[in-house]
């Protein structure tokens, strides 16, 4: 019947010769595109692998940085002092130490040094405390008293020694040093305002007269200048500022730092009168 009979087959003109250099010029161009298309796939494949090998390998340098670091600095107490003894330097100053050590490592005298000890205990226990309460400092029992700690603050101020210096000085590891500078600045700002000497203020017309009588018993010739104060200055070295133009401010060419420069205006009787 009709209905089985055999399907037409492919039109002629596909069998001509230039249709079939036509059809193989497209399969190669496609094949061309396909080879050219994983290429770039694999070469993209190839830059992610890189970006990760690289940052893989940035990781490892920073925590080998980092653990170098920490082992070079890590310095234990138990390294500093004999077995149970605490035998420091500080410790053999503040035993036998006279008013001369104390002005050599502290800038103050043994006196004043225990004026200021009465009030820095107050508020270092206060910072301490408050420290505690929030659980910022922890709840352990400290190892190094009120007197230690402000020592340590003012040896850190007054001297240029380094803070592995320092740990040398008073016993005690860099991360123990530097927990206790930061609490210890903190407590000896509020105890020089409870101290009415370490406050600067111009003092009244009658203080004025009082020091330059004082002055006149060295120097005769102060009473006829009215000199009553002396006059000093001093450069800080600065964090650089973010702001160009401050930053040229405080350029010193010379040592090539930030510097401000600082006046203050003594007293005969040693207080700060000015400052700016």
């Amino acid at each position: 019947s009709r209905a089985f009979q055999k399907a037409p087959g492919p039109p002629a003109l596909i069998n001509h010769p230039r249709v079939g250099h036509l059809l193989s010029a497209m399969m190669r161009y496609l094949e061309s595109m396909a080879l050219f298309y994983l290429l770039l796939r694999r070469r993209e494949r190839l830059r992610l692998q890189t970006k990760i090998l690289a940052i893989g390998l940035a990781l490892l340098l920073l925590l080998r940085a980092r653990y170098s670091v920490r082992v070079r600095n890590h310095v234990t107490r138990d390294q500093l002092l004999h077995a149970q003894v605490e035998d420091t330097a500080w410790t053999r100053v503040d035993q036998h130490g006279t008013d001369r050590s104390f002005i050599c490592y502290f800038s103050i005298d043994r006196p004043s040094f225990e004026r200021l000890l009465v009030q820095f205990d107050r508020e270092y226990t206060a910072v301490v405390q408050a420290g505690r309460q929030t659980g910022s400092h922890g709840g352990r029992r400290r190892s190094f008293s009120s007197r230690d700690v402000l020592a340590l603050t003012l040896c850190y101020l007054v001297s240029t020694a380094l803070l592995k210096d320092i740990d040398l000085i008073f016993g005690m590891p860099p991360a123990t040093c530097s927990r206790l500078l930061k609490l210890g600045m903190t407590a000896l700002e509020r105890a020089f305002r409870r101290i009415p000497e370490a406050s600067v203020a111009f003092p009244t017309p009658d203080a004025i007269a009082n020091f330059n009588q004082r002055m006149c018993t060295r120097e005769p010739r102060a009473e006829d200048l009215g000199s009553w104060a002396f006059l000093d200055g001093c450069s800080l070295n600065v964090q650089g500022p973010t702001n160009s133009e401050r930053q040229i401010a405080l350029d010193n060419g010379w040592p090539c730092t930030d510097e401000v420069g600082c006046i203050f205006l003594f007293a005969a009787d040693g207080t700060i009168a000015y400052a700016k």
